[in-house]
């Protein structure tokens, strides 16, 4: 018998690591059931919570939605959707807010423009990753013109926000479904999400 014969014996009749047996490295936006070697906990959202106002001046000036993602009991994501206005401006914006040391997924490196991802795309550790708060829609008013940016604007159909949470020094992925609707971004809805948790 070779060495390499023994060393490979060795390599096979060694038990694998729990952090590689128990974490998944990646979920795919949309998915809601249990997948080799990944375990998800889904939550659908009933009723469908709206943060909107039939007159855009109507709405209120600071709006949230807290996320439970793992549903441990503390609050994991937060969407915000904010309005500042003074002499002759006004805008609106939404954002998505990670809490503790959680993570979303931007466009790039560079930017805080949280990241649309269409329903089955891979969302992993190879992206791009920000802990601090990411914009989803912004509308900035004047008494000359209206500029509407973001990725998430009237998108058909809905689509996905990556995000990931950190449980014992190790990364879980998960997503969350939303929409923006309306020119104005008035309308946010907030569908579903899911994460990876640890197998057992």
């Amino acid at each position: 018998m070779t060495i390499l014969s023994i060393l490979w014996m060795l390599g096979c009749s060694k038990e694998p690591s729990e952090s590689l047996i128990s974490l998944p490295d990646h979920i795919v936006a949309g998915e809601m059931f249990n997948a080799p070697g990944r375990t998800i906990r889904y939550t659908k959202i009933e009723p469908v919570p709206r943060l909107l106002a039939d007159n855009y001046l109507d709405l209120p000036i600071y709006d949230t939605y807290l996320v439970d993602i793992n549903r441990d009991g503390r609050d994991d994501f937060q969407l915000v959707r904010s309005r500042a206005f003074g002499e002759g401006f006004d805008s609106l914006r939404i954002e998505l807010h990670p809490l503790d040391d959680n993570q979303i997924l931007v466009i790039d490196a560079a930017s805080d423009w949280v990241q649309a991802v269409p329903i089955l795309d891979t969302i992993h550790e190879r992206s791009d990753w920000i802990e601090s708060s990411g914009i989803l829609f912004n509308t900035y008013i004047s008494q000359r013109d209206t500029t509407s940016l973001g990725h998430w604007r009237n998108l058909s159909p809905v689509h996905y926000a990556g995000v990931k949470t950190k449980v014992d020094e190790q990364w879980l992925y998960g997503w969350i479904r939303m929409a923006v609707a309306q020119s104005w971004g008035d309308n946010l809805a907030i569908f579903d999400y899911a994460t990876t948790v640890p197998m057992n």
